[in-house]
């Protein structure tokens, strides 16, 4: 469909570098939102007693703690612990079905439990209950991948949107990035593998792992994946996209024909970007799920 009055973004038909125009649109969404991404580094620095050195998976300096009693550690890990113990699974029931009905629904119901166990979903939900408590939002991402199921957490600062596509709670645009390993990365993409081992180690200047994860020894790249959700059921122009930072570094670009994006968001109170308990001020026990 053809934009009148404005220039192509990286989901319109006509646009000639995707990957470009959505490394440009993110870092627009980035520069609008700064202050949310501050306020987590800060959150994560109240809950470990350190500085931002302690966000990245390489220390280089330590520095003894400097309180004696961190009430911020022993709130969160309190709240969570509690939150733990709650193990809920999907359960296959029939409405008045027969003997065979019932043990395929029996069966179904393993099924679910041995997935669960499968993908580490409790493991990752005690996380992503730790996240909402600290950040104010934890955040998980089930996705397919090479005929894989996957699911895993995301670092509240790898996942971006629009601060005026979000205004009232229902982005179309979401933006996730992360470092992955260039070499997998070649592996799941062969088509594309010369432009992934020619991606530099482009990254974006308010990542607080920029100074860290992008100097690491080990060979990684700068991974962008991209949604537009869909107008409507039947409207044909959702959009997923992965790319990295080269020419003809788009990977995967397919229609997205799901109106919800492929992220779970907990929030500890009911708003977009929720504010953690780590705030001072707040109380541990207004914690909510949406």
């Amino acid at each position: 469909m053809k934009r009148r009055g404005r220039a192509a973004r990286w989901y319109d038909d006509e646009c000639e570098n995707r990957a470009g125009a959505a490394f440009a649109a993110v870092k627009a969404a980035r520069d609008r939102d700064g202050a949310r991404r501050r306020r987590a580094v800060w959150h994560a620095c109240l809950y470990g007693d350190g500085g931002t050195e302690q966000l990245s998976s390489v220390v280089s300096a330590f520095g003894p703690k400097s309180l004696q009693f961190n009430v911020v550690r022993r709130n969160v890990d309190t709240t969570q612990a509690k939150i733990a113990k709650a193990r809920p699974l999907p359960l296959a029931l029939t409405s008045g079905g027969d003997f065979r009905q019932r043990r395929r629904a029996q069966k179904l119901s393993k099924f679910f439990s041995g997935m669960f166990d499968e993908l580490a979903v409790f493991e990752t939900s005690e996380l992503v209950a730790r996240d909402a408590l600290i950040f104010g939002t934890g955040i998980s991402h089930t996705y397919r991948e090479d005929a894989q199921i996957q699911h895993e957490r995301v670092l509240i600062w790898e996942l971006d949107v629009d601060p005026g596509d979000a205004r009232y709670g229902r982005p179309r645009c979401l933006y996730r990035h992360q470092w992955r390993d260039r070499a997998e990365v070649a592996a799941l993409y062969p088509e594309h593998a010369d432009a992934v081992w020619s991606a530099g180690t482009t990254t974006f200047n308010d990542d607080p792992l920029r100074d860290r994860e992008s100097r690491s020894d080990e060979d990684t790249v700068l991974v962008l994946e991209c949604w537009r959700l869909p107008t409507s059921e039947d409207a044909g122009d959702g959009r997923h996209m992965i790319c990295v930072s080269a020419a003809d570094g788009l990977l995967l670009d397919e229609e997205y024909v799901y109106m919800d994006a492929p992220f779970t968001l907990l929030h500890r109170l009911r708003r977009s970007w929720a504010i953690g308990a780590t705030l001072p001020g707040t109380s541990s026990r207004a914690f909510s799920s949406s």
